[in-house]
């Protein structure tokens, strides 16, 4: 028979260590089964505190917010697009402040104005006057304007009446513009 061969496991140093070893790993796994546990445990009671409803609540809430933004901001974009249309034509549009000042400067003082009308071509206008001399003084004015090329480049005299019972002079005017 051999008598080498030891069926009692011996307390050397090698397996020692393996015990150690072991015993490690057995507390390792026991610490990392109660941690998650633990965890477990700890998310269950979290997850309870907080109700799914109420999170829906906050949710739907938020969802309502979200639309009532989305229908402003639609609302804002059809005004921005409203005002940039109104500025477009707004550019396009004639100045007439310019050609009603030039044309109402060219008035003498004792001459009123019953009409005036402005347009993209044409200018027309009705004085009247107690004097001739102002009705004159009004179309050398335009003369001198349309020499000068200042908003009109031509006039032409269309009526002149008077009234000798009142004795009120009146001339129709219309003008082509520049």
């Amino acid at each position: 028979m051999k008598s080498d061969i030891n069926l009692v496991f011996p307390n050397s140093a090698e397996a020692i260590k393996e015990e150690r070893i072991i015993d490690l790993l057995r507390m390792s796994a026991i610490v990392s089964v109660s941690l998650t546990g633990l965890f477990s445990v700890v998310l269950f009671l979290i997850i309870s505190q907080v109700s799914p409803a109420s999170i829906k609540e906050k949710e739907q809430a938020a969802l309502r917010g979200i639309l009532e933004l989305r229908s402003k901001e639609a609302r804002l974009i059809v005004v921005n697009t409203k005002l940039e249309d109104v500025e477009k034509i707004i550019e396009k549009r004639q100045k007439y402040e310019q050609v009603m000042e030039d044309i109402v400067g060219a008035i003498p003082p004792d001459t009123s104005i019953n009409s005036l009308d402005i347009d993209s071509k044409k200018v027309s206008l009705t004085a009247t006057s107690t004097s001739l001399l102002p009705l004159d003084a009004l179309i050398d004015n335009l003369i001198k304007m349309v020499k000068d090329r200042k908003i009109i480049n031509s006039f032409t005299i269309e009526n002149f009446t008077t009234d000798s019972k009142n004795g009120i002079y009146s001339v129709s005017i219309v003008a082509r513009r520049l």
